[in-house]
Order: structure tokens, then sequence, then C-alpha cells
């Protein structure tokens, strides 16, 4: 990892500041409320956790596969790119699905409270 690249890292993650804190007080919020609706407190846990890894370690993994990669195939920007993106998008994806895993099996169990209370 070259030191431009190191720098433009250490921007990106300046510049993500905003998100960082709301998903630090997020974090915060799934402790707080563990008592009270644990299995969902932990999915929303680990999907911010999985957003915090893409957004912090992702771009050093990143950076270092391709510098392992040999120069003439990694010549292609486009090749490139697409490469870079499905490795950004694949933990993504998987937070998100596990948002809303989170949410709708929620969903499900009020719902079926509701039908058993009468």
């Amino acid at each position: 990892m070259t030191v431009d690249t190191l720098g433009i890292q250490v921007v990106r993650a300046v510049g993500s500041t905003p998100w960082t804190i709301v998903a630090l007080v997020g974090l915060i919020l799934c402790m707080l409320n563990y008592s009270r609706a644990p299995r969902i407190s932990v999915l929303v846990g680990i999907a911010i956790l999985l957003q915090l890894f893409n957004a912090f370690v992702m771009p050093f993994v990143s950076s270092f596969l391709f510098s392992l990669a040999p120069a003439q195939q990694m010549d292609n920007i486009r090749i490139r790119i697409l490469i870079d993106s499905v490795m950004y998008s694949i933990p993504a994806g998987i937070a998100l699905a596990i948002l809303l895993w989170a949410i709708f099996s929620q969903v499900g169990e009020l719902h079926r409270r509701r039908m058993e209370d009468g």
C-alpha cells in the first residue's frame, strides 16, 4: 500500500465521521435495548458492525489484494472498479439482509402475539 493510498483512506475515514457517529450511537442503543429485545439487538448490532467493517477495513483489504495481483490484470480500470464494487457490496448486502431479517421477524412475532391475544 502506497502512502498516497493510505492518505486517501484516512481522508475517506475522516469524511465519514457523521456516519460513524450514527453507527456508534446505534451500537450503544443495541446494548441498552438488549434486555428488552435481545435477538433484535444482536442482529442489528451485527449489521452495524458489518457496515463499520465495510467502511474502515475493506479499503485496506481491497488495496492489499489489488497490490498482490499482477500489474497486467489490474491495468484495466473497469475490471478493478467491478472487483472493488463486488468486494464492498457483499458485506453491505449481508448487513442489509440481517437488518431486514430483524425487522420482519419482529413484525411476524407481533402479529402472532396479537392473534393469540384475541
